[in-house]
């Protein structure tokens, strides 16, 4: 009788502390919706309800979230973790400049790279190294073996598709990921029995990890135990197991090379991988040098893939836009004459097409911030250290604000030295602004002005059929074409 008195009391000593703790948390949630507004969050598991809708995260996602709560929204991953969507041309400077790290849960959209990737990891060595990485890929040699592989891989690749009709996301896959490999391995890629096995396996990576995202919120053990009866998770999970195999090995095969001479040591990302040190001791730990190796693959391909389809499906749609630019490059580079990377980065017009074709279908549309040092004022409202912060770019880009006529495509907005034009150039950056502006910005610009101007050079690009709507899906927190139905350019010679 004592004892289930007791059992009794015990378990109403935990009711109340649980309903104690939870009518905390209610409080808590409630002053922090007083402050932002947004939908309502559920005790428990906040706005994952509708933050994991198939749709969460596109344009009308967040067009419908900002007209109905305003300009600064709060959106709840879970009982006490929210973030803030802010769309805001205005604060979207200050949240650039002082929200200078990555929030945790991008890695949630890439967690195929391994945690300890260069990407998400912190602290004054990590700086350090995306420095020297920064500065690696922005030296002139370096730049100048870009653009020479982007322009023999993709002449290549563009006279086979002369004269049909071609489905440019995955005719540009092939291209684009050779012309990175080849560049960071410094040696054939696709083609050869690695290369090939590292993008089959990134690629289905990249399709599938939309559907599985959210496991890893969930500690390993909890993983592991539902992968045994998922079997698709297993396998995305053997998947990751292979990449990070595949890709161990292609850096250990290139240590045994150094170190035996029969290769020569040379400045690029591989050596700086496999290789580099500071104060003689390894920059880099074997595991993190195969998460960031896998990260360098990820970021040269993935967005870089996205733009280029997107470049090609507007120059399609606009044909008057595709012919001044037609005339532009033919005027720098005659039919028969070499293209040149530093004379392609001076051609105004094509800078200009680039940066408006990337205003429209941002590669990546919502770009995430957070300082996890100090509170930020952020227009008078003060966001909390850790406090991750959302900037919808598919919104702050269509700004009638900004950008006069924001659905046109007009690349003459971004042309001369108009205060509207420095505004727009300025606002308008997809790869991100500040201390976590995307490494590989400018390998991207040469590989893609090195495509553009061989492409309109020699072809006249159309769409097929000539009314497709060009239909979005996010995959991989990338824009990419939806396929329904797939985006097909036809190549038409001007010859």
């Amino acid at each position: 009788m004592q004892f289930h008195v007791v059992l009794m009391a015990l378990f109403a000593v935990a009711a109340s502390y649980s309903a104690l703790r939870l009518a905390r948390l209610r409080r808590w949630q409630q002053s922090v919706r007083k402050t932002y507004p947004g939908p309502g969050p559920h005790l428990l598991f906040g706005n994952l309800k509708l933050i994991t809708r198939p749709d969460a995260f596109n344009e009308a996602f967040f067009r419908n979230l900002h007209e109905e709560h305003g300009p600064i929204v709060a959106l709840f991953f879970g009982p006490r973790k929210y973030a803030l969507s802010v769309h805001d041309h205005r604060l979207s400077a200050a949240v650039h400049q002082q929200c200078p790290h990555r929030p945790a849960n991008t890695r949630m959209i890439l967690n195929y790279l391994g945690e300890g990737n260069l990407l998400f990891a912190r602290g004054p060595m990590v700086q350090k190294l995306r420095s020297a990485y920064r500065e690696m890929l922005t030296g002139s040699h370096h730049l100048g073996r870009v653009h020479q592989v982007s322009s023999e891989v993709f002449e290549a690749g563009i006279a086979g598709w002369s004269g049909h009709s071609v489905e440019i996301h995955r005719a540009l896959s092939a291209l684009v990921y050779d012309v990175t490999g080849r560049v960071i391995f410094q040696r054939p890629w696709l083609g050869t029995p690695e290369g090939d096995r590292i993008y089959e396996i990134h690629r289905e990576l990249i399709r599938t990890v939309n559907q599985y995202m959210m496991m890893d919120l969930a500690p390993e053990p909890a993983q592991a135990l539902v992968a045994a009866f998922w079997p698709g998770f297993r396998r995305y999970r053997r998947l990751v197991r292979e990449l990070r195999l595949e890709c161990g090995g292609v850096l250990e095969a290139h240590r045994s090379e150094l170190r035996s001479g029969s290769e020569p040591a040379d400045q690029g990302a591989l050596t700086l991988l496999a290789n580099g040190t500071f104060d003689g001791e390894p920059l880099f730990s074997k595991d993190l040098a195969v998460s960031t190796l896998i990260g360098f693959l990820n970021s040269a391909y993935d967005t870089t893939l996205a733009t280029l389809t997107w470049l090609c499906y507007h120059l399609a749609r606009y044909p008057e836009a595709q012919e001044r630019l037609r005339e532009e490059v033919l005027t720098a580079f005659p039919l028969g004459t070499e293209i040149t990377r530093k004379e392609a980065a001076a051609l105004p017009y094509l800078d200009a097409v680039m940066r408006e074709s990337m205003r429209l279908r941002a590669s990546v549309p919502v770009n995430g911030r957070v300082n996890d040092d100090r509170d930020v004022d952020l227009g008078g409202l003060t966001v909390e250290r850790g406090v991750d912060v959302l900037i919808p770019f598919s919104l702050i880009f269509r700004d009638p604000e900004v950008f006069e006529n924001p659905e046109e495509f007009r690349p003459e907005r971004f042309l001369g030295s108009d205060p509207e034009a420095i505004r727009a150039r300025t606002l308008a950056s997809a790869f991100g602004t500040g201390k976590r502006a995307c490494s590989g910005l400018q390998f991207a610009r040469v590989e893609m002005r090195a495509f553009l101007c061989l492409a309109v050079r020699s072809h006249r690009l159309a769409l097929d059929p000539p009314d497709h709507p060009g239909g979005y899906m996010l995959e991989a927190g990338v824009h990419q074409p939806d396929g329904d139905p797939p985006l097909r350019i036809l190549f038409n010679s001007l010859d």
